[in-house]
C-alpha cells in the first residue's frame, strides 16, 4: 500500500439542482471507480456534496451549505437540466456556488470548472416550467461566452464524459509533474512486498493473456460490424446515384425503398453493437486493470530496468497506437453517417441512433486509451523505438 502521507488528494465540489439526482449519484460512482484504479499511484479524489454535510441553522439552507464548503477545492463540477435550482435569495444555490468558483479562477487560483448540461427530451410538456427553462438557457449562454461546457442526453453518457474529463485532469497533472522532474533523480520505488500480494506475477501474465484474447475477439466483431455498415451505406448511396441517373425508371417509391433499406442497415448495426459494446467495455476495463497491476509489479521487482517491463510497455504502446488509429476510423464513419440528408423519418431516426452508437463506442475507446497512457507514464519515462 502507498504511504498515506504521500497521497495526493484532489477535492471535487459538486453543484446542481435536484432534478439531476441520478447524475449526482453517478459522480460518486465515477470517483470511487477512479480512486480504486489509482489506489497504488498515490492519487485520490475527494467528493464534496451537500448531502454529506452536517445539519445546521442559518438565514437559509444555502447559507448553511456555504458555511461548510471549503473554498480550496480543486475541481468544480456543475450540472443543469430544467432548472437552475431554488434558493431563498435572488440567485440559485448552484449559480452562487459556480460564481464562487469562477471568482477564484478569475483571481488566478488553480481551480478547474467542469459544467454539464442535460439535454434529455421530456415525455410530457407538463414537466416544463417556462421561467426555469429561460433561466437555464440564459446561464448556459453566458457560460458559453467564457467557458466550454459539455452536453449529454443519458445518465450513462454523463458518467462516461465525467470519467474521461477526470482522467484528462490527472493526465495533465502527470504531464506537468513529469516536465518538472526532468533532469532530477527519480524517487525510490515502494517496497513491493505489500503490493499485489494476493495475485502472483504468473497469475497476472496468465490473466492478461486470457483477457487479451477476449478483447481482441470482441474488437474484431465490432470492427467487422462497423466496416460492413459503412460498406452497405456506400452501396445504398451508389444505388441512389444510379436511380437518379436513370430518369426513365426513377420514382419516389423506388427511392424511398432504398432509403428505408439504408435505415434498416443502420438499425441492424446498432442492434449488433448493443450486444457487443457492454462486453467490449468490460473486457477493456479488465485488460486495463490487469495491465496496471502487471506493470506496477514488474516495476517493483527491478525498477525501470526489467526486461519484461519494457516488453509489456512496448506492447501497450503499440496497442494504444492501434486504438488511436481505429478511433480515427470510427470518427470518420460517424461523420459520414451524420451527413446523411434528412429524407425520411425512418432514416432520420436510424441516423441519430447510429451516431449515438458511434459516440458511445468512441468514448469507450478514448477512455481506455487515456488509462493506458497513464499506466505507461507511471511505469517509465519512454519506450524504446
Amino acid at each position: 500500500m502507498p504511504d498515506k502521507k504521500s497521497i495526493k488528494v484532489y477535492s471535487v465540489f459538486l453543484a446542481s439542482p435536484d432534478d439531476v439526482s441520478n447524475e449526482r449519484n453517478r459522480v460518486s460512482k465515477v470517483i470511487e471507480k477512479i480512486n480504486r484504479f489509482f489506489e497504488h499511484q498515490n492519487i485520490q479524489f475527494n467528493l464534496i456534496r451537500w448531502e454529506a454535510m452536517r445539519p445546521g441553522y442559518g438565514e437559509s439552507a444555502q447559507d448553511v451549505i456555504e458555511s461548510q464548503i471549503s473554498q480550496d477545492y480543486d475541481i468544480f463540477v456543475g450540472i443543469m437540466w430544467l432548472t437552475t435550482g431554488s434558493s431563498d435569495s435572488s440567485e440559485s444555490g448552484t449559480i452562487q456556488e459556480y460564481s464562487a468558483a469562477k471568482k477564484r479562477s478569475d483571481e488566478g487560483e488553480s481551480v478547474e470548472i467542469f459544467f454539464y448540461f442535460k439535454e434529455q427530451p421530456l415525455e410530457t410538456l407538463s414537466e416544463i416550467n417556462a421561467h426555469d427553462l429561460v433561466e437555464v438557457q440564459k446561464f448556459k449562454f453566458n457560460f458559453g461566452k467564457q467557458g466550454l461546457y459539455k452536453s449529454f442526453v443519458s445518465t450513462k453518457e454523463f458518467e462516461e464524459l465525467l470519467e474521461q474529463n477526470l482522467l484528462d485532469y490527472i493526465k495533465d497533472l502527470s504531464d506537468k509533474e513529469k516536465h518538472e522532474q526532468i533532469n532530477t533523480t527519480p524517487s525510490k520505488v515502494d517496497d513491493p512486498e505489500n503490493a499485489n500480494d494476493e495475485i502472483g506475477l504468473f497469475d497476472l501474465f496468465e490473466s492478461i493473456s486470457t483477457n487479451s484474447d477476449k478483447l481482441v475477439s470482441n474488437l474484431s466483431n465490432i470492427t467487422k460490424f462497423a466496416e460492413d455498415s459503412i460498406k452497405k451505406l456506400n452501396q445504398r448511396t451508389a444505388e441512389i446515384e444510379a436511380l437518379n441517373e436513370d430518369t426513365k425508371n426513377f420514382s419516389i417509391t423506388k427511392l424511398q425503398r432504398i432509403l428505408n433499406a439504408a435505415a434498416d442497415d443502420l438499425n441492424h448495426f446498432c442492434n449488433q453493437m448493443r450486444r457487443e459494446l457492454p462486453d467490449f467495455r468490460s473486457y477493456l476495463e479488465s485488460f486495463v486493470n490487469i495491465s496496471h497491476n502487471l506493470l506496477i509489479t514488474l516495476k517493483s521487482i527491478n525498477g525501470d530496468k526489467t526486461t519484461q517491463l519494457e516488453k509489456q510497455r512496448i506492447s501497450l504502446t503499440y496497442l494504444v497506437h492501434m486504438m488511436q488509429q481505429t478511433e480515427i476510423a470510427y470518427v470518420k464513419a460517424m461523420d459520414s453517417v451524420s451527413k446523411l440528408p434528412s429524407t425520411t423519418t425512418q432514416l432520420n431516426k436510424a441516423r441519430r441512433r447510429t451516431v449515438m452508437t458511434f459516440e458511445r463506442l468512441i468514448s469507450i475507446f478514448r477512455n481506455g486509451i487515456m488509462k493506458l497512457e497513464l499506466i505507461l507514464m507511471k511505469t517509465g519515462d519512454s519506450v524504446s523505438e
